[in-house]
């Protein structure tokens, strides 16, 4: 099922995935980050890359 949604485009951008958008856009290490969504899965773990490649994060 989450497989299928994710295919459709349904489901948000994992950390890590963001990070390798977010770099391609340009964003630089200074850009400042936040985060406004519930609990991510696995967070910090997940959010290791986008914190070592963004570490102005805020979250919400």
């Amino acid at each position: 099922m989450s497989e299928e949604r994710r295919q459709q485009g349904l489901c948000p951008l994992t950390p890590e995935e963001a990070t390798l958008v977010l770099q391609a856009l340009g964003f630089d290490k200074e850009t400042q980050i936040y985060i406004a969504s519930g609990e991510i899965c696995g967070s910090e773990r997940r959010l290791a890359s986008l914190r070592a490649a963004f570490p102005h994060i805020v979250r919400f």
